[in-house]
């Protein structure tokens, strides 16, 4: 069977935005990397890869690509080279998976299941306390929406409507994102989607950056 970690935890369903901005959070990893596929969203930092899924009350973390995850699943069926490459595969991306567990598990009290029930002993209780402030997150519950954000509350927000803000410090879309072409060429992205906020770039190669402008109040912008 592929190597996977089993987590769960007691806050219903979250948003694919909450579990990247905790991953990133824990990570640190300016350069890492988070793209949504059809098998859950595939995290790297450095040359160690993750596919997290998740769905109502429970996380699955599995190492490696998803690609060199379905690899490994064909393999199991030849056994002795499955479980080789089921070896590699969780040794190789062992940070990637690390990352995710401990971060689903410092904020939201996630449970290892089954084999896993005893991951990470040599962390103690207060230890787990101290990852859980570095990473700060002093009430999770403001982070499981796809509004949350990660920045400190007293951040400066820049009013959008009678009831939303965006805040200074956001969270930016990965590179990888598509979003939608408008009649000037330029492409844009409602992230978090159906949030008030739109981010535009020039080029697929090019950084995702937040539209401010009076425009975005009246939905000012013109498709092709």
């Amino acid at each position: 069977m592929v190597y996977r970690v089993t987590l769960k935890h007691a806050h219903g369903k979250i948003s694919h935005e909450a579990v990247m901005d905790l991953v990133k959070r824990l990570d640190g990893n300016e350069h890492a990397e988070f793209r949504m596929t059809e098998d859950g969203i595939h995290f790297q930092t450095g040359d160690a890869e993750a596919v997290i899924s998740h769905s109502s009350g429970e996380i699955v973390i599995t190492p490696g690509s998803p690609s060199r995850i379905r690899a490994t699943r064909i393999g199991e069926l030849l056994v002795v080279p499955g479980m080789i490459m089921n070896a590699q595969n969780k040794k190789r991306n062992k940070k990637a998976t690390n990352t995710a567990t401990m971060a689903m598990m410092a904020t939201l009290d996630a449970d290892p299941a089954d084999v896993h029930s005893n991951l990470f002993p040599d962390i103690s209780p207060e230890e787990w306390e101290g990852i859980r402030n570095a990473m700060g997150v002093d009430d999770v519950q403001e982070i499981i929406s796809p509004f949350a954000s990660h920045q400190p509350a007293e951040a400066r927000t820049i009013e959008l409507s009678s009831s939303f803000t965006i805040q200074a410090d956001h969270w930016t879309p990965p590179l990888t994102w598509m979003g939608r072409r408008g009649k000037d060429a330029a492409e844009y992205l409602n992230y978090p989607k159906g949030s008030p906020q739109f981010f535009v770039r020039q080029l697929p190669v090019d950084p995702w950056t937040i539209l401010w402008d009076e425009s975005m109040k009246a939905g000012g912008i013109s498709w092709d």
